[in-house]
């Protein structure tokens, strides 16, 4: 089981960018699992962030106020990869988003495998699947989709 971070300040596009990866990961033959961290309570509401990411193909989603990322780590086990959203100080490879010039007042996760700036989105999605893929399978994809 592979897991990697996305790290953002609020708003710059995180969840949208994991609605546009998740499908093209898929195509590796793979289980995707999403975990989210919240600032704010839980809702059902049918656009919800957790509800748009079930939608773009993540299997299982999991929205969490919990600081502890380990109990929902322990409920994607059939996950060949888990795509984690915040946890910023979850010790786990993450890759920064950002839109423009980087926010100072912001602290970046410790663990980073790349910036991702999304004024040039497909180059960002294009950048992240090939750096999975090559976390996953040792080898960087033969095609991009």
């Amino acid at each position: 089981m592979v897991i990697v971070g996305f790290c953002a300040p609020s708003k710059t596009g995180k969840t949208t960018f994991l609605e546009y990866l998740i499908p093209q990961l898929l195509l590796f033959n793979i289980q995707v699992g999403v975990i989210k961290h919240c600032h704010h309570e839980l809702t059902d509401h049918p656009k919800s962030d957790s509800k748009r990411l079930i939608q773009a193909g993540g299997n299982p989603v999991i929205a969490t106020m919990d600081r502890n990322i380990k109990p929902s780590i322990s409920s994607c086990t059939q996950c060949d990869l888990i795509l984690v959203e915040g946890f910023r100080s979850a010790q786990i490879p993450s890759f920064i988003l950002q839109r423009g010039p980087q926010d100072h007042t912001w602290t970046p996760p410790q663990n980073v495998i790349d910036t991702l700036d999304l004024i040039h989105f497909d180059q960002a999605l294009q950048k992240a699947q090939t750096r999975i893929h090559l976390l996953l399978f040792g080898k960087e994809p033969s095609i991009l989709l």
